[in-house]
């Protein structure tokens, strides 16, 4: 049988993948575009993001709302402003819709509609799917790449794209990686550590509240000193606090322990404490946090409240004005985390210069740059496939 020769083989159906296979069918032309998924159906990790919604982009994403080392970030994110990303997926007839933080979903809050018009794409330009093709061996060869199944199938390629996804959320990934065939071809690899994580508690603290949300203003303390705070929605889980600002928190959490302090009541607000027995008429606490509150530690008014940072004898959490502070340190593990931190280097050590490599979440987890708002990480390196 005649092997399958292609002019892009693009290694992983998420996010990335079905976006550069999409923009290199518009390019490429018909029949040019091999997408190859090693899990049975495309897209398993882009159905699960934004809690089943697809977080699309972010209207305030820009340079100047990134952190520390940008050099590597910012043509990426020059080069795909929110414009770019909302004329995109209108040209694939998706409507989307913007909440009031600036974060852009499909209109319908389905993940779904996201693959089917990414998906959709693909098979109007032409893209070949090879589901249930997990890449094990990618070797240059007759001036192109061989690509390798573990049962032996090949497939060559004149050019190859790895955008097989980072190492978070390993349940929604395939098992074969693309760190180890980026390494194979040369590339070098920065270690990998946890970015945008849940933060572990005390379980104590979080199983009566497991599956409670509401909004607060989340502080991190270090050391006695407040080093980032943020307004929004907090998700209490088993022994673990999470949603954006708690993951935002989380990457100031580099090593060892903090304090997370949660405004639950007035975000600050004089008088917040009249749901804690200030006011002579005793209102009784709300049910959840205040329920939990009173029963952790009495909260007679700021009398009994302590500074966020201040903590006395061995108490996990305690009071504090508007609801409770609680030691806290970054999760174990890739696994819970939102994005990974390091990962592929920019060039490959070989000189080849032959292999396009885009990590999904490169432009997010590049080490010593972080954003201060969130969406669509997944997308914007694909759409520099247009570049090559």
């Amino acid at each position: 049988m005649k092997m399958k020769r292609y002019k892009l083989a693009v290694v992983g159906a998420g996010a990335a993948g079905l976006m550069a296979a999409c923009q290199a069918g518009k390019v490429l032309g018909p029949e040019a575009v091999a997408l190859l998924e090693g899990n049975p159906k495309p897209g398993k990790k882009l159905l699960a993001t934004g809690n089943g919604r697809c977080n699309l982009t972010n209207l305030h994403i820009s340079p100047a709302r990134y952190h520390g080392d940008i050099s590597l970030a910012k043509p990426l994110l020059l080069a795909c402003p929110p414009e770019r990303v909302l004329e995109a997926f209108s040209a694939l007839g998706l409507y989307t819709r913007a909440d009031g933080e600036g974060r852009v979903y499909p209109y319908g809050l389905q993940a779904a509609a996201v693959l089917q018009a990414l998906w959709g794409s693909c098979e109007e330009g032409g893209a070949s799917l090879f589901a249930g093709f997990p890449v094990t061996a990618i070797a240059p060869r007759q001036g192109g790449f061989f690509l390798q199944s573990p049962e032996g199938a090949e497939l060559w390629a004149e050019k190859c794209l790895l955008a097989c996804g980072g190492a978070a959320s390993p349940k929604h990934s395939c098992q074969e990686g693309g760190y180890a065939l980026a390494k194979r071809l040369g590339h070098s690899l920065t270690p990998l550590r946890p970015g945008l994580t849940p933060l572990a508690c005390p379980k104590k603290l979080t199983y009566p509240l497991k599956g409670m949300r509401c909004r607060a203003r989340a502080a991190l303390w270090i050391q006695g000193r407040e080093v980032y705070a943020e307004s929004g929605e907090v998700l209490f889980g088993e022994g673990s606090l999470s949603g954006i600002c708690i993951f935002n928190l989380s990457l100031r959490l580099s090593a060892g322990q903090g304090e997370v302090a949660l405004d639950l009541l007035g975000h600050g607000r004089k008088g917040a404490f009249r749901l804690f027995g200030e006011s002579p008429q005793r209102t009784a606490p709300p049910a959840g946090p205040g329920d939990f509150l009173r029963a952790g530690k009495p909260a007679g008014g700021p009398a009994d409240c302590q500074k966020p940072g201040l903590h006395r004898g061995k108490t996990d959490f305690r009071p504090v004005p508007g609801g409770f502070a609680a030691r806290c340190k970054g999760c174990e593990g890739l696994a819970p985390a939102g994005i990974p931190l390091g990962g592929l280097g920019q060039r490959p050590n070989n000189g080849g210069g032959r292999t396009f490599v885009r990590s999904e979440y490169e432009n997010h987890g590049i080490p010593q740059a972080a954003g201060a708002v969130s969406g669509g990480g997944a997308f914007k390196p694909a759409w520099r496939l247009r570049r090559v």
